[in-house]
């Protein structure tokens, strides 16, 4: 009689879920950059347009959870503020020219 031993905790086949994907790269659009710069403020700089803008990213971040026509509005302004903030932090970790 052959004894035949299985792995204890075998290995399953490779899953699409598991393959290698290239992400593209994502920029934010440069008006919500120069918001999101701004710390979503009106400042003197701020010109007609950007106001619209900001007061419209508002709208979405504050009424978006509640109303579903600004809910893609709310998510992408908070993937943008995410995106802006990591941005900001990864920064913090820079050296300076060694020699």
């Amino acid at each position: 009689m052959q004894l035949v031993t299985l792995p204890l905790f075998p290995t399953p086949p490779p899953s699409p879920a598991h393959t290698k994907v290239k992400l593209c790269q994502y920029e934010i659009p440069s008006e919500a950059m120069k918001l999101l710069s701004r710390g979503m403020k009106m400042t003197s700089a701020t010109t007609e347009a950007e106001a619209s803008a900001l007061r419209a990213a508002r709208a979405a971040l504050e009424d978006g959870a509640r109303r579903r026509d600004l809910y893609a509005a709310r998510f992408r302004t908070l993937l943008w503020a995410e995106e802006h903030q990591m941005q900001v932090d990864i920064r913090h970790y820079d050296m300076e020219v060694r020699t």
